[in-house]
């Protein structure tokens, strides 16, 4: 397969998740979603489909677990500061990670962003 064909089929094949992770904002009009402050696990897959921006700043942490992974399809744009850091982590060592695949823009990961 190319390239193209495997993200093709991949995409066909993962339908959004986002509606079932209640830390997330999804403005339609915007076509953003906002990742609300605070502390958030993922357990499960979390499926992000294309045409979006996924917003992050200020004082979250992601405890990725369960062998669960984010697959996006648009842009993440994710910053934090000194005092508010933003932290992505796995507290049971079993993140299948982070994919952005085939996004359209640029993905911005500002430098306070701890992955741990």
């Amino acid at each position: 397969h190319t390239d193209a064909e495997y993200l093709a089929s991949t995409q066909r094949n993962q339908e959004s998740s986002v509606t079932q992770f209640p830390f997330l904002i999804i403005d339609e009009n915007t076509k953003t979603i906002f990742v609300r402050s605070g502390k958030h696990k993922i357990d499960k897959d979390l499926i992000i489909p294309a045409g979006y921006k996924v917003i992050a700043n200020g004082e979250i942490t992601i405890d990725i677990i369960n062998n669960a992974k984010i697959v996006s399809y648009s842009p993440f744009l994710f910053s934090g500061v000194e005092d508010a850091p933003l932290t992505i982590q796995s507290s049971d060592s079993t993140s299948q990670g982070i994919e952005l695949l085939n996004t359209v823009q640029d993905v911005y990961l500002d430098n306070s962003i701890t992955i741990a």
